[in-house]
């Protein structure tokens, strides 16, 4: 942003500064270190007055380190020495204050004007949102070449006329040339013949910390996906066209994945996209969305179709990529070494899986992902195939749908015939990794979410004793924290007192370093609850809202972890997720104290135990004593009321006296 704002030249001139003072700076302290030293070696037994003079070494002066060091404030006066100008307000608004520009764009081709009117409207309701009045430059493509126009965005609504440079594309040249300097032939048989833009970018050299939602036919984005040489644009061509389920828009996410020139992020997303536009072509025309069977049978050879069995279009894709020579359907031997084919390669696994015919993913999908894994062939690959069969692993748990319900007892037999093959594999993996380890043991991590997500479904007992076990010392950090990650799960899911107490007894509270727990998996485990909270926030009733959750972590904010301010910090967060500002509901008032709910329009007090009884009657000194806003006066006059003291003021609608 600083290198549109200055020019290149000029921020050039700023660094060079910046190494010039820091070289400068380091010659001097070599200089003067030089000096000292051959005056300490001259002096006799000064090697013990040295150490007493505290003399501070040149490289640590104040000078010399703020010309080493780069600070914020540094670089702005440099910057402002070099160019006379001062970006504070330029740090202000980027660098101090959260947020981004959110734009909503649309425009509309003026015949008669040969002008493109476009209409920008910013986002200024919605959180992390800043409002940004400046320059926005817009990319229009044409028959005859790309644009660039550049106009001031103000504040909410802005409307700008940008004139078209190209007349109607009757008597033009087939060739349309492209930002790069390429020229290429394009099909514009859906494109209206009287009008010459082709699609609209806006920012694409990235000046502005935004995030820009443009309304285009589907035809450019089309084009734009097909011929537009900057994969930024690509990128956002893929994930538009999300919403524009089509043949046309399948054709054209199948040609970009299956093109070797592509970048390999633009395929990768594309694969995903294509899957999603291939589910709800499947929804609305009864499985045109899917093609044909992979042709050439499965992995092995000789794996059957039955006739209503579909595969998804990225299967033949995968077939034409990494087919054997010898035989269309037999998957060759792994060589990851084209790190975009390997990419790409996980990539269409993983979006193989989502793949949904009535809600359902077809069995074909399944019996692909499951001879993939059970041929693979890592024997002559100079890398390791481990996160790849992880892939495969995850993409077999990802077929799992809930859309059947088991009761009763749970066994082999009783599972359907889909579940009971996951479940194989993934028994079969676990062991395998157990005894020929894998890299970081991401098989053994794959296995373990798998079998969590099993148990949600509920096709496997829901037991945590496996987890504890792959959680416990001895095992790699990466298997205890996906086991920590299915315990925090099992938590939130099945409100298990016990496994929170285990969770906070075993790893959180642990202060002392040794293999059972270590900083980072005792952080990594707070990190897992916030993500996965035990109850959500406001939650009234929960078996796991406790007075004694609230100590512990009070304890550890405190005193627990005091030596380790990251664990501090994120204990802090825990309990923002699960209380908010507002005082825990589950914590009992203190005696004489009035807690007021503003927004509920109601109070609790709790009175002393001889202020309590009614009618004879003693209440229990522990209970908390509900009075709406219209509740009775005390009966009994004769009796000091309790002295109401302040104890706390929340920030939000409680207030407690």
């Amino acid at each position: 942003m600083l290198g549109m704002r200055f020019g290149q030249r000029v921020i050039l001139q700023v660094f060079n500064k910046l190494f010039a003072l820091a070289r400068l700076s380091t010659n001097q302290s070599s200089g003067s270190d030089e000096e000292l030293s051959t005056d300490v070696a001259s002096a006799p037994g000064n090697a013990a007055s040295s150490g007493r003079d505290g003399v501070v070494p040149p490289l640590l002066s104040d000078e010399n380190r703020s010309n080493l060091l780069l600070s914020t404030e540094f670089f702005r006066r440099i910057i402002s020495t070099v160019t006379g100008q001062d970006i504070e307000n330029f740090l202000d608004q980027w660098v101090f204050k959260p947020g981004h520009v959110r734009l909503f764009a649309k425009f509309h081709f003026n015949r008669k004007r040969n002008v493109v009117e476009l209409e920008l409207k910013q986002d200024l309701q919605s959180r992390s949102t800043l409002n940004y009045t400046g320059p926005l430059t817009a990319m229009l493509q044409e028959l005859d070449g790309p644009f660039m126009h550049t106009f001031k965005l103000e504040e909410g609504r802005t409307s700008r006329d940008l004139q078209c440079h190209s007349k109607s594309r009757k008597h033009k040249k087939k060739k349309i040339p492209l930002s790069n300097g390429d020229e290429v032939e394009m099909d514009l048989g859906r494109i209206d013949s009287d009008s010459p833009l082709l699609w609209l970018r806006l920012d694409p050299d990235l000046t502005v910390i935004r995030s820009i939602h443009t309304e285009q036919a589907d035809f450019a984005w089309h084009l734009m996906l097909t011929y537009d040489r900057d994969c930024l644009g690509q990128l956002e061509a893929v994930h538009a066209l999300a919403d524009f389920a089509s043949p046309e828009t399948r054709h054209a996410l199948s040609n970009i994945v299956g093109d070797e020139k592509v970048y390999y992020r633009v395929r990768t997303d594309a694969c995903f996209v294509l899957c999603r536009v291939a589910n709800e072509l499947a929804s609305v025309g009864g499985g045109s969305g899917l093609g044909g069977a992979a042709g050439g049978g499965g992995v092995g050879g000789g794996s059957s179709h039955h006739p209503h069995q579909t595969s998804s279009v990225l299967i033949p894709l995968f077939w034409q990529l990494y087919s054997s020579p010898m035989a269309r359907g037999l998957v060759r031997q792994n060589d990851f070494s084209n790190l975009q084919r390997y990419f790409l390669q996980k990539a269409i696994v993983r979006a193989v899986a989502t793949l949904r015919v009535q809600q359902v993913c077809p069995r074909d999908v399944l019996n692909f992902l499951v001879e993939l894994n059970r041929y693979n062939d890592n024997s002559r690959n100079d890398y390791s195939d481990c996160y790849y069969r992880a892939e495969l692993i995850k993409a077999m748990k990802d077929t799992l749908t809930p859309a059947i319900v088991m009761r009763g007892v749970i066994s082999v037999s009783s599972l359907p015939l889909e579940v009971r093959t996951v479940v194989e594999e993934v028994a079969r993996c676990i062991n395998l990794d157990s005894q020929i380890p894998s890299y970081k043991k991401a098989v053994t991590v794959a296995c373990l979410l798998a079998i969590r997500r099993l148990q949600r479904f509920g096709f496997l007992p829901v037991e945590p004793k496996f987890f504890y076990k792959a959680a416990s010392p001895g095992q790699y950090t990466d298997v205890r924290l996906a086991a920590i990650k299915c315990l925090a799960d099992y938590v939130r899911v099945e409100r298990d007192q016990a496994a929170l107490d285990w969770l906070f007894d075993e790893i959180i509270e642990k202060n002392v370093d040794s293999e059972a727990s270590y900083p980072r998996l005792r952080y990594e485990t707070v990190r897992l609850l916030i993500n996965t909270p035990p109850f959500p926030r406001g939650e009234t009733g929960s078996r796991l809202d406790k007075p004694q959750l609230v100590d512990r972590l009070w304890a550890l904010m405190n005193y627990g972890c005091a030596g380790d301010s990251r664990l501090r910090c994120a204990v802090a967060d825990l309990y923002f997720t699960l209380y908010g500002n507002r005082r825990p509901a589950c914590l009992p008032l203190a005696e004489g104290v009035l807690l007021v709910r503003v927004r509920e329009g109601r109070s609790m007090v709790r009175l002393p135990e001889k202020e309590g009884s009614m009618d004879g009657d003693r209440s229990d000194a522990n209970e908390d004593t509900m009075f709406e806003s219209t509740a009775r006066q005390q009966t009994d006059d004769s009796s000091p009321p309790a002295k109401r003291r302040m104890e706390h003021l929340s920030d939000d609608d409680d207030e407690i006296f």
